[in-house]
């Protein structure tokens, strides 16, 4: 039987409040099931922090099966908590262990009703910064459809989104474990200042350094692209400007580095920043664009 759904919106009623409790079915759920780690510290109860877009929180509550208080005799399924950051926003928002993330647009972010209590597990879809808070028994876990970072306590940066060629971790403080799921068993342990690309098609793991502070500038309303794949620069633009862009297959392994403070740069401006690099060039009708190598120029490497 699956588990009784809510949807919370930012204008949540007084009314909804009352009819569900979160701490108290939080306190049922683990005198129920015997669970006694001490006092349950919920400084930060799961919540969302509304901020350049409506975004939605979908919690899902502990269905009780079934319960017999003679037999103690419990039957506990768990849901999902997801919380979303719709195209075109981001979301802050604190786990139950005092975690902050924030997440970027067009992600999601999926744990356990039982985050917290055997481990820190969370899946990720798109891009995240992550402020872990230290827990040795319990390590941080982030899973994506090719990445497994783990870790104890740690600043990080997590980008996978599913049409991207390439994944990414930056690490900004702590120490990171990097396994790659396509070649199992590969791992790379990362220090402050350094990333990692995956590439998707291949599976190859690439490590470099980077400039101190630079991990997660996005989160500073930022538009920061470190070498990056054009492809994957493109689908980022889309991302944040609600347009539609076509890479020609010529351009599709170029790179670009470029800074942008998003609230003061246009598609337009961007656009013609990466053009003045002499690699492309571009034509945009209403909010469809179209990016050429410059020329006869095809840069494949």
């Amino acid at each position: 039987m699956e588990g009784k759904k809510e949807i919370l919106f930012s204008n949540i009623s007084a009314a909804d409040r009352k009819r569900f409790d979160k701490d108290k079915a939080w306190q049922r759920f683990l005198a129920r099931t015997g669970k006694t780690n001490g006092p349950v510290r919920r400084h930060h109860p799961w919540r969302i922090m509304w901020q350049t877009a409506a975004t939605i929180a979908v919690l899902t509550i502990v269905s009780y099966t079934s319960f017999k208080q003679g037999g103690r005799q419990t039957d506990i399924q768990f849901a999902n908590i997801m919380v979303e950051a719709l195209p075109g926003s981001q979301v802050k928002t604190f786990l139950p262990d005092g975690t902050q993330v924030w997440l970027n647009a067009d992600s999601k972010l999926t744990c356990s009703q039982g985050f917290g209590i055997n481990e820190r597990k969370v899946i990720l879809s798109g891009e995240a910064y992550f402020e872990v808070a230290q827990n040795e028994k319990l390590p941080f876990s982030v899973q994506t459809d090719e990445l497994q970072v783990t870790v104890l306590g740690t600043k990080f940066n997590v980008r996978n989104y599913a049409g991207d060629r390439e994944a990414t971790v930056c690490l900004l403080e702590g120490k990171l474990s990097v396994g790659n799921p396509i070649r199992k068993g590969e791992e790379i342990i990362m220090e402050p200042d350094q990333k990692v690309f995956l590439d998707k098609n291949n599976g190859n793991l690439r490590l470099t350094q980077i400039k101190e502070g630079i991990a997660a500038t996005w989160i500073d309303g930022k538009l920061f692209f470190d070498e990056e794949l054009i492809t994957d620069i493109a689908k980022e633009l889309e991302r944040n400007y609600d347009v539609k862009i076509t890479v020609h297959p010529g351009l599709a392994n170029a790179r670009f580095y470029g800074s942008f403070i998003r609230k003061d740069a246009s598609i337009k401006d961007i656009l013609s920043i990466l053009a003045a690099t002499g690699k492309m060039k571009y034509t945009m009708t209403g909010k469809e664009i179209m990016l050429n190598p410059t020329g006869s120029l095809t840069i494949n490497h």
